[in-house]
């Protein structure tokens, strides 16, 4: 697996079934992540950078987590504040998650200097899911940017399960 601070601006993340994805360029893959169980929110993901697991916690305040595999100590956190979230990274650098501005379907990462790192974007066709990175000017000088583009795409796919939960149970409850 490449490292993403190689790889070109655009990627795509593809659906290999199983709750499994791939960040690709062609066929080189910079980033894959794969859900351990069917339901939940705990996920592994790796780049060519480093191996981690992502996972949702708290009820009423509900925040993402990145460790290290078996590790019981959080390296990044991403919290709500405001009308933003904010993820702190290992080293206490701040990236600040929000809307793009590019696209109205477009989220994205930025810097302490709210300069672009990473804007994701999703799709749902079906039963796959597929989605783009793009790189921004600052992913060059950004040491987290591994876990940055890991955790964009599993926060993504958070909101979506969410989103097809509630619709279920509306259908269920009209039912």
């Amino acid at each position: 697996m490449e490292s993403l601070h190689k790889a070109p601006r655009q990627l795509a993340w593809v659906d290999l079934g199983k709750w499994q994805y791939e960040l690709r360029y062609d066929k080189r893959v910079f980033a894959a992540m794969q859900w351990r169980k069917m339901s939940g929110s705990l996920a592994s993901g790796q780049t060519g950078d480093g191996q981690w697991t992502f996972k949702r916690n708290g009820f009423f305040r509900p925040y993402l987590t990145i460790r290290t595999e078996e590790s019981e100590r959080d390296l990044m956190t991403l919290r709500k504040a405001g009308r933003e979230e904010i993820a702190v990274g290992p080293t206490g650098a701040i990236y600040y998650w929000g809307r793009s501005g590019r696209r109205t379907k477009e989220y994205a990462f930025f810097d302490k200097k709210r300069n672009l790192i990473a804007a994701f974007t999703f799709e749902r066709k079906m039963f796959k899911r597929s989605g783009e990175v793009f790189l921004g000017a600052a992913a060059s000088r950004c040491a987290d940017l591994g876990m940055l583009v890991l955790l964009g795409w599993h926060r993504l796919m958070l909101a979506a399960i969410d989103e097809e939960s509630s619709a279920g149970a509306v259908i269920v409850a009209m039912g």
